[in-house]
């Protein structure tokens, strides 16, 4: 996931930490669950040679095979600098895999 400050780290500031969880209904019960990984990393881009610096969140977790209503979320707070108007850009990608090893990956 791309945070707000991508791209943009000389306007947007983050002020906490990353948090977030799983979220699902079996039997007409809610429960939550705790992602299996939460970090913050540069990633590598070999297109540009390499680090480009900006944060990027890497969220590893695993909805139960049963159950209903499955989601999730993460949330962080952010300001911006004073004077500035920028948009919020932040983005999302998701792979779900449906067996143990799938090849090619599929999105």
């Amino acid at each position: 996931m791309w945070p707000v400050e991508k791209g943009y780290r000389d306007v947007w500031k983050i002020i906490s930490g990353y948090t977030g969880q799983i979220l699902y209904r079996i039997d007409e019960k809610d429960y939550q669950a705790s992602f299996d990984n939460l970090s913050v990393s540069s990633i590598y881009y070999p297109e540009i040679g390499g680090y480009n610096g900006d944060p990027e969140i890497i969220v590893e977790f695993a909805f139960p095979k049963n159950g209903s209503m499955k989601r999730g979320y993460i949330s962080y707070d952010a300001v911006i600098e004073e004077g500035y108007a920028v948009k919020v850009n932040s983005w999302i990608n998701y792979i779900h895999q449906t067996s143990r090893f799938m090849y090619p990956v599929q999105t």
